[in-house]
């Protein structure tokens, strides 16, 4: 038995693919009076939160590490530190081992106990890799007190922002974290302090992480069941919030697609062997999250002109009866296509495929014989 398609005056059909996606832009950013000093005596006041996501957590000089408040630093010896893909520093070309000061108590004492230092007189800098466009990260450069207050001053800044520091400021032996909050422009972002006086700025050691509090990932666009006609591209989106960076993993009946690692899965020349139930799963560095199961399934292919494009009528005001027939529909002489030239038939509101429409001017029906189905399957 072959169906008939029936279209009925007033009441229009369509079988509409709709994308959902999600643009995120970041711009760059400095937060005013971003840069800050506070003192450090003690892991208690390092500033050090355990409950952060930290990109960057680094112990210098001697190349011991450390662990403060839960969170691990990283040990790099010798002059100049840095690390590929990470950070790396300018004018730190001297290491001093040992110093006895006021911090001598938790992992903030190994922090303390070894520093690198510059000329005096260069710029010094710190350049941090790896992070995220758009987010938010609070720097803290650690350090302590070499002289009396007022001998150790610096010039630190990013772009317009700055502040002069000094480094001294809760006098000799005492720990001094300067910090920056900021949004990173890309991908790194370089931190500087220029010496107000003939004497380096000591650093043993930074740490740089999200100001916001990581969150896991959740999806709250999930991707949607559909047909689509063989050798068509079906198109799956997903749409997930959390704290960056996520990742995708994409799935076919359960099975992960090697490659399919972003938030639209593309699937071109659909066939049967495409046919099944597609998952992703959104993931960063607390949790993941999976969506629900998306069915493809793969339509038809004898249905002919579906979406009208065919045709060409140009005859005003794209009667069938002034144009000929509608290809491989049933139609009558006061049906027709649109746009026609000068067509007074308005399109009400997006055409949904393609670029045009059939109309239907008074009673009537236009229908579509299709052929080619298997009983007993889902169609």
């Amino acid at each position: 038995m072959n169906p008939i398609f029936t279209f009925r005056p007033h009441v229009a059909l369509a079988c509409v693919a709709i994308l959902a996606g999600a643009a995120l832009t970041a711009r760059a950013q400095t937060i005013p009076n971003g840069w800050s000093s506070a003192a450090w005596t003690s892991d208690a006041t390092s500033g050090v939160d355990g409950t952060k996501r930290y990109t960057h957590a680094y112990s210098f000089a001697s190349g011991t590490a450390t662990t403060i408040n839960g969170i691990p630093f990283t040990g790099k010896a010798g002059a100049n530190p840095s690390v590929a893909g990470s950070f790396s520093t300018a004018n730190y070309a001297n290491v001093f081992g040992g110093d006895a000061n006021n911090i001598n108590a938790g992992g903030s004492s190994q922090l303390a106990r070894d520093f690198v230092y510059g000329d005096g007189i260069n710029d010094q800098s710190i350049t941090l890799q790896g992070l995220t466009a758009g987010t938010e990260y609070i720097f803290t450069l650690f350090t302590v007190g070499w002289e009396g207050p007022g001998a150790r001053k610096a010039k630190f800044f990013l772009g317009e922002d700055s502040l002069i520091i000094d480094q001294d400021a809760f006098d000799n032996n005492n720990g001094n974290r300067i910090s920056y909050r900021y949004i990173a422009a890309s991908s790194s972002v370089t931190l500087t302090w220029t010496p107000q006086q003939a004497a380096s700025i000591h650093c043993y050691g930074f740490a740089n992480y999200e100001a916001t509090t990581p969150v896991p990932p959740s999806i709250t666009g999930q991707p949607a069941s559909q047909c689509v006609q063989q050798d068509q591209t079906a198109v799956f989106s997903v749409i997930a919030v959390g704290s960056a960076p996520l990742s995708y993993v994409w799935k076919k009946d359960g099975v992960v697609m090697i490659g399919e690692t972003a938030s639209t899965l593309s699937i071109p020349n659909a066939d049967s062997s495409k046919a099944g139930v597609y998952t992703v799963v959104v993931s960063n560095s607390l949790n993941t999250a999976t969506s629900v199961g998306a069915k493809l399934e793969i339509g038809l292919n004898t249905l002919v002109n579906p979406s009208f494009e065919a045709n060409s009528f140009t005859t005003f005001p794209g009667y069938v009866s002034g144009n000929g027939p509608i290809t491989g529909w049933n139609s009558l002489g006061n049906h027709g296509l649109i746009p026609a030239c000068g067509s007074r038939f308005a399109v009400n509101g997006a055409i949904p495929e393609g670029t045009q429409v059939a109309f239907m001017l008074g009673d009537g029906k236009m229908s579509h014989i299709v052929s080619g189905f298997t009983v007993g399957a889902d169609f």
